[in-house]
């Protein structure tokens, strides 16, 4: 037997120190402590712990409390965190209303114009030539967007309409010397050989030592058979990079031309000096020597060029020419034969076997 108090309320049997019911909070302060066996003592709940206060209440309200709490926090932040809902939309009206800003403009000329060149930077000259075309008609005094097009047209094999970009770009950028070149180019390659003179010329009026246009302005008047015209220029070229063989080489060839024999002797034995491989020197060498009436200096000129280079076709050619004109026919008609061999699909070839036989008969008859 044990004492207890009996809830009014809910008829819970609790321990009499206790204030109120277990199980309803019921005050238990007016009940009497009554007592009960230690079978019906089974019936009776016991609580977790032993306070004399009910502490269940109030912690399930604390709970409650903080729970309403926590949620009115999250609901007052919420719309802050939130994304906005337009930045997972793919329309620009949509994207355009993002934190109020106004709609960003439609792709322009600078769009468009870095777009080209990007197209050009990756190799894809025609496309980008549709996007100039486009560009240079709605901005004609647009020295850069035309400078791109003639650029585009050049590098899609569009030369000839390349020319008349270059001539505008020429006459909004004056003082661009590179467009200057590039028209004089153009205009070279298209045929127009006067106005490629031209041009030329007005760019070295500007830069009188641009390398590439002396080069290659001196290329056209030697094309030209203009050897005076060209001479000035390698002089000037040859001043410029002194060190460049072929250069100088062109400068020989101008002196060959133009009646100065012995400087150009001197020049093409200094290239040879230089660089004994030089098979066209060399050979240029021993042409003047020849038309100079030193035989034996070429003779001697083509054999140490065989010793170096024995399979080069054009010494052999070379050597077969002077050996005749020196008297020695069988050993020019072996070097003709040699030539053959090495070059048997020369246009030549028929004339050249023909003369070897006509050498080799004059032979066999002495």
């Amino acid at each position: 037997m044990r004492a207890e108090r009996i809830c009014p309320n809910c008829g819970t049997r609790n321990k009499p120190k206790w204030e109120f019911c277990v199980r309803c909070a019921t005050s238990l302060t007016d009940e009497p402590v009554g007592s009960i066996s230690s079978a019906e003592s089974a019936d009776v709940e016991e609580p977790a712990y032993e306070s004399g206060f009910n502490w269940r209440p109030l912690l399930v309200a604390a709970v409650l409390l903080a729970v309403a709490v926590a949620a009115f926090v999250t609901l007052r932040r919420l719309p802050a965190d939130r994304p906005e809902p337009s930045l997972f939309t793919m329309g620009t009206e949509t994207t355009a209303a993002v934190a109020g800003q106004p709609a960003a403009a439609a792709p322009g000329p600078l769009d468009d114009l870095a777009r080209a060149e990007r197209l050009l930077t990756s190799r894809r000259p025609a496309e980008a030539a549709s996007i100039l075309a486009e560009l240079a008609a709605r901005e004609p005094d647009n020295g850069r967007v035309r400078k791109l097009y003639a650029q585009a047209l050049v590098d899609s094999g569009r030369g000839e309409e390349a020319i008349a970009e270059w001539t505008a770009v020429v006459q909004l950028l004056p003082g661009d010397l590179r467009s200057r070149f590039d028209l004089a180019r153009s205009l070279d390659a298209a045929g127009r050989q006067d106005d490629a003179e031209r041009a030329y010329g007005e760019l070295l009026s500007l830069n009188p030592n641009n390398t590439e246009g002396l080069r290659l302005a001196a290329g056209l008047a030697t094309r030209r058979g203009k050897h005076a015209e060209a001479l000035p220029l390698l002089r000037r070229l040859a001043e410029v990079v002194p060190h460049d063989l072929s250069v100088q080489q062109d400068l020989a060839f101008a002196l060959e031309k133009t009646g100065e024999p012995k400087n150009a002797v001197a020049m093409y034995e200094g290239i040879v000096r230089t660089m004994p491989t030089a098979s066209i020197a060399r050979s240029r060498l021993a042409e003047v020597l020849l038309s100079e009436g030193q035989p034996e200096r070429a003779v001697a000129l083509y054999r140490e060029g065989l010793s170096l280079q024995p399979t080069m076709p054009v010494f052999h050619r070379g050597l077969a020419d002077a050996l005749e004109r020196t008297g020695q026919l069988q050993e020019a008609a072996a070097a003709y034969r040699e030539y053959l061999r090495l070059a048997p699909n020369t246009p030549d070839a028929a004339r050249v076997a023909a003369h070897a036989e006509r050498l080799e008969k004059r032979v066999s008859s002495s």
